[in-house]
Formats: structure tokens, sequence, C-alpha cells
């Protein structure tokens, strides 16, 4: 029985189904925001959580709610960071000097507002190759993570379910945790129905002495009464369960030349079928593609405009149909509701900073199209400015 849990949260405010305007409210009004009170869960029942944001995430959080980025910075005995790129993207679609870019800034960023460059990097959509296995050995990162429960049943059979080293090109190499995708399940469980039976349930399963969990952040953000159902989820966690974080962290990992014949030695190989599914946003990809192979010879600006066009939630809120659950009611009220979670008109987005990049070509350039309200051109205005400051 598993007594220790990591428990890593993916928080991604680029989200498919997280509304720029949803997101934006849930910063503002400082340590009484809904954010802030999220984060402060973890600190009032005093659960360790490891904390994989990507770059432009950050950047909304440090620019409208610095108190949050204070409240991490002063518990690092609760609050654990990871390495994410700026963008939140397909580390599949990247040339070598694109994923590079988008590391450069993911670091500078969590340099910046903590100080820190953490060992351990999260791949957004557990999508990584050989190539960049290398580029974050020469990173200085030491270990990375994979997700069977996101992979077919075929490659999900031949992925090992225990922590090991992967291997990169030219004999570079990572460690690597896997994640038990029950833990994901249970942990969801707990918030649509105010409860952790579950998730205690599917930690006292677990074969191996620690359990490695990923959830996504902002599913809690997405159903109504998000602080009580994550408060609720964590106030019923067993006290047999130990939350722990990833440093000082002892655990043996199975060298590479000792997995099985059948066992994948490199990281995975995922499906674009759930970005690319009906090929709808394949002329988006591609315009964004020609972009990158002149990435080099663009200017800076220009580069921190390309990282806003390669978010994977541009493709995925096309290509992935909205979620329907059942919830719970209320704390206090058991009826079971069906919520239809919508997937955002994110493309829309993509399509008009993609625009905005070909317009920025011409002589009057796109600063007189920012003037709108809307909530993705505050979002595109507000990351420019932080990576300026970068």
């Amino acid at each position: 029985m598993a007594t220790k849990v990591v428990d890593v949260v993916n928080f991604n405010a680029d989200a498919s189904c997280l509304e720029c305007d949803t997101w934006f409210a849930a910063l503002n009004g400082g340590i009484n925001s809904t954010f802030y009170s999220w984060l402060d869960l973890y600190v009032k029942y005093s659960k360790k959580v490891v904390l994989g944001i990507p770059g432009a995430t950050l950047a909304d959080i440090a620019t409208i709610n610095p108190e949050s980025i204070d409240l991490i910075r002063e518990n690092p005995a609760i609050f654990e960071l990871i390495l994410r790129p700026f963008a939140h993207d397909n580390a599949l679609l990247r040339t070598r000097f694109g994923f590079e870019k988008n590391l450069e800034y993911g670091i500078k960023t969590l340099d910046k507002l903590f100080g820190v460059v953490p060992k351990y990097f999260l791949p957004p959509e557990f999508m990584l190759n050989s190539e960049q296995v290398l580029v974050l050995e020469n990173n200085g990162i030491e270990g990375t993570f994979v997700n069977p429960a996101r992979f077919s049943v075929e490659a999900k059979n031949r992925i090992p379910t225990f922590s090991y080293t992967i291997r990169g090109v030219f004999g570079s190499q990572l460690n690597c945790h896997s994640f038990n995708g029950k833990l994901t399940k249970a942990f969801l469980d707990g918030i649509h129905f105010y409860n952790s039976e579950s998730w205690n349930k599917a930690v006292k399963e677990e074969e191996a002495s620690v359990a490695f969990n990923w959830r996504d952040g902002e599913s809690a953000f997405l159903i109504p009464d998000t602080i009580a159902r994550e408060s609720a989820w964590l106030k019923n966690e067993s006290e047999d369960i130990k939350r722990v974080h990833l440093n000082g962290l002892d655990v043996d990992f199975v060298q590479n030349s000792n997995l099985e014949s059948t066992q994948y030695k490199g990281y995975p190989f995922h499906s674009f079928a759930p970005w690319l599914k009906e090929m709808r946003m394949i002329g988006y990809t591609n315009k964004v593609a020609k972009i990158e192979e002149i990435l080099e010879e663009l200017s800076e600006d220009k580069l921190f405009h390309w990282l806003q066009i390669i978010n994977s939630d541009i493709l995925s809120a096309v290509e992935k149909d909205s979620p329907n659950i059942k919830l719970q009611r209320s704390l206090d009220n058991n009826e079971v509701f069906d919520f239809q979670i919508w997937r955002t008109e994110r493309a829309f987005e993509g399509e008009e900073y993609l625009t905005l990049l070909k317009q920025s070509e011409k002589e009057n350039g796109y600063q007189k199209y920012l003037n709108g309200n809307s909530g993705h051109l505050k979002k595109f205005k507000l990351r420019m400015s932080f990576l300026r400051g970068l």
C-alpha cells in the first residue's frame, strides 16, 4: 500500500474549456480572489503539492495577482515548483530551435519570479521526442514524467509503470516518473462529489511505495463551487497518506538497459488524434509551421508573438468534444445532475493572434487592433509586456 503521494498539478490558464474572462475573474481580488483562495487551501490543510505552471500562466498571475506568487514563494514546505515551457504547446510540432526558445522563456519566468530553475520538467500534453531529451539534459534538467493512461492501449502496455530512465539522442538520459492514471480519475470524483473516498481507496491500492498523481489544476475552476469542492477533497484525505515533494525523494530508477525488450526505452510518441482528429485546424497548424521555419530570423518581439500562437488548446478547443460530467449539487445537497463543460472558441483567439503577426509586417502595424475589450487581447498585451520585461 502506498502511503506516500507526489501530487503533480498542471495548471494551464489556456486550457480549452477555460474562458479568458473566467480566468481573469479568478485572479482578481488579491488575497480574496478565487485563485489565491485555492492555493491557500494547501497551506491551510498543510498539504504538499507540486506545481507545474506554464510561463504564460505565471505571467498572468504575476501581473494580476502577485499575492499568489508571494504565497507560493513564502511556503516552500507546501509548494514545490517544476519546470514548464512558456507556452503550453504540442512539443512534437516544434523545431529544435522552437523547443529551445519555448523552454528558455519558461526557465526565465521561473527564475525571475522565484529565483529557481527546477530539475524536473513536465511536458505539455506528454509530448517529448528524443532530441528534446538531449536539450533538457543540456539545460541541467534531470527528470521528467510520463502518463501511460494518456496513450493508446498498445503504447500503454509498453510504458513502464515504475520510475525508470529514458534515453535521448547522443547518449542523453533523463530520470522519468510514471503517473498512475487511476489517481487522476479518483481526484475528479473527489471534486465532483465533495469527498475523498475514491482518492483514498485508489492510493491505498497503489502497489508501489510512492504513488505519482497527475491532474489538471484548472479542473475545479470549470465547475461551480470551486473552493468548497477542492476543500472537501483535501480536508477528507486519509491521515495515512503522506504527501511528499520530489526534492529529496528516495526512489530507485530502473536503468534503461534493464528494461524489458518490449518496453519503450525512449519517450513514447503521443497520438495527434485528439488535436487534429478531423483536421479542422490543419490550415492553422501549417501556417504556424511556416513561421517556425524562419523563427531564427525574426525579431525578439515577433518571437514573443509566436509563443502565443503555439498553444496546444487552440487546436483541442476545436477538435475535442465538450465534456459532460455528473456533479453533486452542493456540499449539503446530495442531488446529482448533468453538467456540460463547454470548449471555448480558443481557435478564434489563435486566428486573431496569427493575423496580428501578419499585420505586424505592414507599415501601420497592429497596435490599433489591440484596443478591443476582449479577454484574449488583454491576455496578449499582458504577456507581451511580461516577456519584454524578461
